[in-house]
């Protein structure tokens, strides 16, 4: 993500993790800090939706988030996903959102 002056603001992208074994495709973000609040992470997680939906990639759209990191939590939420308690990370430290397509 960068402004239209070319500021880099962070990523937001798709790729394939595994969850449970299975290999799941992961909707990520990561904004820096001078640019979180404003939108961006959510405006990008919903294009990323939206291509993954259309393009009928896969199902479930899933996003591995720290626990402590609500800020993450939160744009999960916008963009549909709920806490997916049935599915694990190999992380202990990590939660999986989950939503489907």
């Amino acid at each position: 993500m960068t402004t239209h002056d070319g500021e880099f603001l962070g990523d937001c992208g798709l790729t394939w993790q595994t969850v449970d074994d299975t290999p799941v495709l992961e909707l990520g973000y990561h904004v820096k800090t001078s640019a979180q609040k404003l939108g961006y992470a959510t405006e990008a997680a919903v294009a990323c939706r939206e291509y993954a939906s259309s393009h009928t990639l896969a199902s479930p759209l899933v996003s591995i988030i720290h626990r402590d990191n609500s800020a993450s939590q939160r744009v999960a939420g916008k963009v549909g996903m709920r806490l997916d308690q049935t599915l694990r990370h190999s992380s202990p430290v990590h939660v999986v959102f989950a939503m489907d397509l």
